[in-house]
This record gives structure tokens, sequence and C-alpha cells, in this order.
């Protein structure tokens, strides 16, 4: 028979215990049932909080779909913060990805669409 000290034993059953309960440190691998509507909220143009809630609530679901979706918002979002926010989940997912780049700090506020008409 094997006889363990008091502080092994402490380590066995917290280590048995976080594998038991190792949803705790991983995302859910599921699409969410309202997937559809969170896909539609993510890309709705008329209002960039509605899209920073869909990203921070798909965000608690890593799948490919969701991952896809993600990086299209992290790569063509017109809005730092929803692109921060898509880059923070992704990189939560273990994804390679670079971080994007802050807006460009305006001399003149409004020349930017001066300049690009």
């Amino acid at each position: 028979m094997v006889k363990f000290s008091e502080n092994q034993l402490n380590a066995i059953f917290i280590l048995a215990y976080f594998t038991s309960n190792s949803s705790l440190f991983t995302h859910r691998q599921q699409l969410p049932e309202q997937y559809e509507a969170l896909k539609k909220q993510a890309n709705y143009t008329s209002s960039w909080r509605e899209r920073l809630a869909a990203v921070k609530e798909l965000s608690a679901y890593q799948h490919d779909k969701i991952i896809d979706l993600l990086q299209n918002r992290m790569q063509n979002d017109t809005v730092y913060n929803v692109r921060l926010a898509a880059y923070e989940a992704l990189r939560a997912f273990g994804e390679d990805v670079e971080k994007p780049s802050p807006p460009r700090f305006d001399i003149i506020k409004g020349t930017d669409k001066i300049f690009l008409r």
C-alpha cells in the first residue's frame, strides 16, 4: 500500500478537481443557439455597439465559423474597439493573429473624409 503525505493528497485532490471541471478553462466548442442572430448583429453596419456586443458574446464559443467571423471583424471593421475585441477573442482561442493598428490621429479634424473624396 502506498502512503501519501498530506501535501501530496492535496495536490492529487486539486488536480482531480480541475481535470473533472475542465470546462472552467476552455471555451464552448459548439455553436450558440442564437448563432444566426449574432452573426447578423456582428455584421450590422449601423451600430458599432451592437457589433461589439455580438463579438463579445461570440467570444465564449470556439468554433470554426465563429473564428472566421471574428477574423473578418478584426480585419474589416471600421471601429477600433470592435477590431480589438475580435483580436482579444482570437488570441484567447490560441489563434496566431496580429494586433490591429490603432486609428491614425487627424491633425485637422475631419480631413480624412475630405482626402478620401
